[in-house]
């Protein structure tokens, strides 16, 4: 993405990715019960700690796994 679209479209994926986790936490915080609450959690917890390791793998920061993103990447 970063390539194609530069900074502006590489800062763009970073908010949605916080848009994303910060929507899924206020989900969970208004989830009625305590199973819906961790659910939500646990997915948004997914998503948020593998675009963390992903970004990570893009800038080199950590060694290359092969594991795609889930729920987002196929």
């Amino acid at each position: 993405m970063g390539e194609e679209f530069g900074l502006v479209g590489t800062l763009m994926i970073l908010f949605f990715f916080l848009l994303i986790f910060f929507r899924g936490m206020s989900i969970a915080g208004k989830a009625p019960d305590f199973l819906g609450r961790i659910l939500a959690q646990g997915f948004t917890l997914s998503i948020g700690v593998e675009a963390i390791f992903n970004m990570g793998v893009v800038t080199g920061l950590f060694p290359t796994k092969g594991i795609p993103l889930p729920f987002l990447s196929f």
